[in-house]
């Protein structure tokens, strides 16, 4: 009654949440699909997005790249350069010495000339007084030999030079001969290389010749065959410029000749030199000669002046040679220094390239860090209408990569927000609805089916109880009138043996009639309904007995030692019918007199085999029948003991005595 009744008043509120819950759906499939739009909304400028943020990013760290590399170029740049102006350091250096030293040589030179040129005064004063022929004649032989000394000097510096050039030249025809061996020779270079042998041997032979000349007529007369040799090494070179397409097998052939004229011009100094060499010993053993006729007509006293003044004239020919050295290594060390600084100056020309270059792709990527920033803020942005319309969860879902992409153009992209504001406004007229309806609405329908069903089941458990309920009152009904015929006669067995005979008997008592006729109880208003089918229980039970030779049917007409045996007789007949497996009885024998108790006792012992009695008596004869006896005592000291005797060992502890 109570399920029907909350049922009842349950239909109203679910009918009411069901409409709501209606709407609430079809506004979810709304946002469903307004959701949808926004997922292809966002996701086309999401990733668009992205993928620009990430090109900018490759772009980024190419840039970044580039400026790494020009920075170590710049780095082995300045190192270079700082070695360069540290070896410029050191020749400046150098060069300072140089200058100091040909300061100091100067000055060296200059005091050595005073000297000479006082000891050569005196010496001139006293010469003054000899024959002027020989005074003449000393001082032009004095004369040319300090030209010839000078030219030997040039003719040193010039084969010194063309020697080194030589040396260069050699060098470089070393490596490209060893590149030329690489490669192949052609049939046109080997006829070359046999037209040129024949001349390179009349080179070598004028080389010697020019050796072993002594005057300046022969030297012209060969200057004519080396210039024939040249003309031939040039017809040889232009024959290989029309045959020859490789430019190394030229420039080799070019430094060969070069080299060849080169070594004929050191040969020709070399011989010129050699003259002039020759000429000046015989001029010296002239002035020698003159001066030992001046020294026969002065005497010893010019002699030691002459001595200082060809020393002075020795020294101060080598302080000039000394000079001249100086002077060219400085004109090779300047030369070198102009090469260096023109080197740095490239080098600093590179280093101002290479930063400015820095300086582009640097302001390159402070540009990409300001496109990049205005991106990240516009994606930032985007993330933030993303969680507002869609939730934390999409823009991982954008992040993972799991939500499908589409490129939109902007027309695309237009319609789309176009719809969207439709689905917009569809979501906005569906209205507001409380979320908790829905739930509501599933905890309310969830209620009503399990009401219904859990009265369904009410319903079919009291059809089945009903049914139960009949199956056991018959079961009872017929089990207790059988054990109540059984208690009856076993009754009826047991009194007869007590009492010697006579009947006894148990008699169920019917309803009264005005029992029976009771009003039916009005339950319509209560919870429990009453079950017709259940009978109204009996009166009772009325126990008749009839002592042998006696008219009694009435308890009440017996004595008290009567009823007890009647007592007696009913409770062994019970156990008889539903033996108990443990039974007490408390002076039960207490009123019976010692025949009475012998047939009490004989039926105890039937009984025995399937109960166990205990017995509280102060009956002998029920005693003697007992297999242990419990008894209480008290000593002198009046403290109660319980004792236990087993009879049957009594009995042979007896006999045995």
């Amino acid at each position: 009654v109570q399920i029907k009744n909350i049922l009842s008043e349950l239909a109203p509120r679910l009918n009411l949440l069901r409409r709501q819950a209606k709407k609430a759906k079809e506004r979810e499939e709304v946002e469903k699909g307004l959701k949808k739009l926004l997922s292809q909304y966002y996701s086309s400028l999401w990733y668009s997005l992205t993928g620009k943020i990430e090109d900018f990013f490759k772009d980024k760290k190419e840039a970044e790249k580039e400026v790494l590399n020009i920075r170590k170029e710049i780095e082995k740049i300045q190192e270079t350069l700082k070695k360069e102006e540290k070896n410029e350091e050191s020749k400046f250096r150098e060069i300072d010495a140089l200058r100091v030293s040909i300061e100091e040589a100067t000055k060296k030179r200059d005091t050595l000339k005073e000297k000479f040129i006082i000891k050569l005064g005196k010496l001139e004063v006293q010469k003054n007084q000899a024959p002027l022929t020989n005074k003449i004649s000393l001082e032009k032989e004095e004369e040319k030999f300090e030209e010839l000394n000078k030219k030997i000097v040039q003719y040193n510096l010039e084969i010194e030079n063309k020697n080194q050039k030589i040396k260069k030249l050699k060098k470089e025809l070393k490596i490209i001969v060893q590149k030329l061996r690489e490669e192949k020779s052609t049939h046109g270079f080997l006829e070359i290389s046999n037209q040129i042998k024949p001349i390179l041997s009349k080179q070598k032979n004028l080389i010697l010749k020019l050796k072993n000349t002594k005057t300046l007529k022969e030297i012209r007369s060969l200057s004519k065959e080396a210039e024939y040799i040249y003309g031939a090494l040039e017809e040889i070179r232009e024959l290989l410029k029309s045959e020859e397409k490789d430019s190394k097998l030229e420039e080799k052939r070019s430094l060969e000749s070069k080299i060849s004229l080169l070594e004929i011009e050191v040969a020709k100094a070399l011989a010129e030199k050699t003259i002039f060499e020759n000429q000046a010993c015989e001029i010296k053993n002239n002035i020698t000669e003159i001066e030992k006729d001046l020294h026969s007509y002065f005497g010893i006293s010019t002699e030691a002046l002459e001595k200082e003044v060809r020393t002075l004239k020795k020294k101060v020919f080598e302080v000039e040679k000394e000079l001249d050295l100086d002077r060219e290594k400085l004109r090779a060390l300047e030369i070198s220094d102009r090469d260096r600084g023109r080197e740095i100056l490239d080098l600093r020309d590179k280093t101002r390239e290479k930063q400015d270059l820095l300086s582009q792709y640097s302001e390159e990527l402070t540009n990409f860090e300001i496109e990049l920033a205005k991106l990240e803020t516009k994606r930032d942005d985007l993330n933030q209408e993303i969680q507002k319309d869609l939730g934390v969860d999409f823009i991982g879902s954008l992040k993972d990569k799991s939500v499908p992409f589409s490129s939109l153009s902007q027309e695309n992209l237009e319609d789309l927000e176009l719809k969207i504001e439709k689905q917009r406004q569809q979501v906005f007229q569906a209205g507001a609805i409380d979320p908790e309806v829905i739930e509501e609405f599933n905890q309310c329908e969830t209620r009503h089916n399990f009401l219904s069903s859990q009265l369904l089941d009410l319903e079919k458990a009291k059809a089945d109880l009903e049914k139960v309920i009949k199956e056991l009152d018959g079961q009872i009904k017929n089990q207790f009138y059988s054990a109540f015929d059984q208690i009856s006669k076993e009754f009826s067995k047991f009194f007869s043996i007590l009492f010697g005979g006579g009947k006894a008997t148990l008699i169920l008592k019917t309803p009264s009639k005005d029992r029976q006729n009771l009003p039916e109880t009005d339950t319509k208003d209560k919870d429990i309904e009453v079950i017709d089918e259940i009978e109204i229980p009996r009166e009772g039970i009325e126990i008749q007995v009839s002592p042998p030779e006696r008219r009694i049917n009435s308890l009440s007409a017996l004595s008290g030692g009567e009823r007890s045996l009647t007592s007696l007789a009913l409770l062994c007949a019970i156990l008889t019918v539903n033996p108990s497996p443990f039974c007490v009885l408390d002076e039960v024998d207490a009123a019976l007199d010692e025949s009475n108790t012998q047939k009490f006792l004989s039926i105890l012992k039937e009984l025995a085999k399937k109960t166990q009695f205990i017995i509280i008596t102060h009956n002998r004869e029920t005693m003697k029948e007992a297999s242990v006896l419990y008894g209480v005592t008290m000593g002198k000291d009046h403290i109660s003991r319980l004792l236990s005797i087993k009879l049957e060992e009594a009995e042979e502890v007896a006999e045995a005595k």
